[in-house]
């Protein structure tokens, strides 16, 4: 049976770096979880949040939220000790309010991500990945800024799954027909009724296996500027949400294993997947001149398999034959 993947990656460097070209501190991107379910009343004001961090902060920050006791629910054991619904984190420093945070006040999470961005980070985290018929592979690559001779660190990953939607759904809202939210973004929820169907849920953890870090993915003694790779492989053959593979995301993080922190994150998303079915084919005669195999390194004889095309400004996929 012939594999075919496709390779995408997150584009973006390592280590930021000054005028001088010396490598700086490396830019910290906050892993942002959130613990809800649709039966949950008060879980509505995190699905918010959640959709208003993802606006304002964009590729800054990395969110992942894990469903309990409803259908998008994969694991009901988490990284923290999580004992009630709603409940978020940011870097898993503790659990605070999704929406709240920890000092109670309007979308104050807002100022737990500020603080968690202007804190340096020991090491940069990127993470590229491919898609085969049956799996998804991830690679993250880690540089620390200093040597470590007794470290602690693992590299965590989950899958995910954004535009998550069922007719069938219906998520609990208690801010049905309340007051007191008037001119904050949680009013809308009181013009929603006391169950909401048709909302899409986004960022949705559909595959936790390195949820806590995966032992042995980084070294007990790390070198300053040394970079460090490991590869996840997610099986995605019996995965109900796998599908449409263009709204799979992975997401990799440093943890400290001596607290448990997020010290780093990135994210790899694979929205510029193409269907292998969907390519079309063409004779080894036809070929144009500029080929790259899947890495994106130049092919000057392609022999049978896919690459990528570059016909002056237009790039395309095919198969040879």
């Amino acid at each position: 049976m012939k594999r075919i993947v496709i390779a995408l990656s997150f584009l973006g460097p390592l280590l930021a770096t000054g005028d001088d070209g010396v490598a700086v501190t490396p830019v910290h991107r906050p892993l942002i979880e959130e613990y809800t379910g649709l039966w949950c009343g008060y879980c509505p004001k995190g699905y918010i949040a959640m959709e208003m961090i993802d606006e304002i902060y964009g590729d800054r920050q990395v969110t992942i939220t894990y469903h309990n006791n409803d259908p998008m629910e994969v694991t009901a054991v988490y990284a923290m000790n999580v004992q009630g619904l709603p409940t978020g984190s940011v870097d898993r420093r503790r659990l605070i309010d999704p929406y709240y945070g920890e000092i109670d006040e309007d979308f104050g999470i807002a100022k737990e991500i500020e603080r968690a961005l202007a804190q340096p980070a020991p090491a940069s985290i990127e993470v590229s990945g491919y898609i085969g018929p049956d799996f998804v592979s991830a690679t993250a690559t880690v540089e620390f800024t200093d040597d470590v001779p007794t470290a602690n660190y693992m590299i965590g990953y989950v899958l995910t799954r954004s535009g998550l939607s069922s007719p069938m759904w219906s998520q609990t809202n208690y801010y049905s027909g309340t007051s007191g939210l008037e001119g904050t973004p949680l009013e809308v929820l009181t013009h929603w009724g006391w169950a909401v169907r048709g909302l899409v849920y986004n960022d949705v953890a559909i595959d936790v296996g390195g949820m806590r870090g995966v032992k042995g993915s980084l070294p007990e003694s790390i070198e300053a500027g040394r970079q460090y790779s490991h590869r996840r492989i997610f099986d995605i053959s019996n995965n109900l949400y796998a599908n449409p593979k263009n709204r799979l995301a992975v997401a990799a993080f440093i943890v400290d294993g001596r607290t448990g922190r997020v010290v780093n994150a990135a994210k790899c998303d694979f929205a510029d997947y193409v269907d292998p079915s969907g390519v079309a084919a063409v004779d080894a005669e036809e070929a144009p001149a500029e080929y790259y195999d899947l890495q994106g390194r130049r092919v000057e004889r392609p022999a049978a398999g896919i690459y990528i095309i570059k016909e002056g400004s237009t790039v395309r996929k095919t198969v040879i034959h």
